[in-house]
């Protein structure tokens, strides 16, 4: 997959949500060792969105639904948490619980005679465009509306200055003690 991308020139995001939510060790284990950035693999749109809240449907479970998961050294878990059945006040309880909104789509509505209620058509746009204008009448400026990959890149940069100042702080209690 890398090669394909890195062959084309063409920008794109280094990570990915694997057919039908499966993510087995040795998939996570080789995503870690290419310094992917991202994993999309627990879908729940189910669960009571809480701020403790633990993914208990596709894909990995008992990662969390609402906030972004380190689940490898340098590896991001996204869980999605909304789809085109799902109600806008979804929605809005994961920003209300400080959570990161990922929304489900497919790109391809009927795909060989298979029809995805997630697939992107009008219709499912037009409830995309309800509901981000709805977001950004109530929150404006608060929310961030940005790419996994992008979300990604920040988490790890924070994750790797606090393991360098965590670092620091314990050679520091070295010397001093």
């Amino acid at each position: 997959m890398l090669g394909i991308f890195d062959a084309s020139g063409l920008p794109y995001v280094r990570g990915l949500c694997p057919p039908g939510w499966n993510a087995p060790r040795g998939l996570i284990d080789a995503m870690a060792a290419l310094d992917l950035d991202f994993l999309a693999s627990a879908r729940d749109i189910r669960s009571e969105i809480r701020p403790d809240a633990t993914t208990d449907m596709s894909g990995l479970r008992g990662v969390s639904l609402i906030h972004p998961t380190r689940i490898r050294p340098g590896l991001v878990h996204f869980t999605t948490n909304f789809q085109a059945t799902s109600p806008i006040e979804r929605a809005l309880a994961v920003v209300e619980a400080g959570g990161v909104l990922s929304v489900k789509a497919h790109i391809i509505k009927d795909a060989l005679g298979h029809v995805a209620i997630d697939g992107v058509d009008d219709v499912y746009c037009n409830f995309l465009d309800l509901l981000f204008r709805e977001l950004a009448r109530r929150y404006g400026d608060r929310l961030w509306w940005t790419t996994m990959g992008t979300m990604a890149q920040h988490i790890k940069s924070v994750w790797q200055s606090q393991g360098a100042e965590s670092h620091r702080a314990r050679d520091g209690a070295r010397r001093d003690g």
